[in-house]
């Protein structure tokens, strides 16, 4: 199922923004990971 960053906020109570912010932040964390693992993904 998907959700919209505003749907998420409001079912954990948090604003949009805050969720577009961890949401950047969990997809950068999960690029270094993968890049660290396969350097092919290293780009981006």
């Amino acid at each position: 199922e998907e959700l919209t960053m505003k749907e998420i906020g409001a079912t954990l109570d948090l604003s949009e923004s805050r969720v577009s912010q961890m949401h950047s932040g969990l997809v950068q964390r999960l690029q270094q990971q993968l890049a660290w693992r396969r350097p092919e993904f290293a780009a981006g």
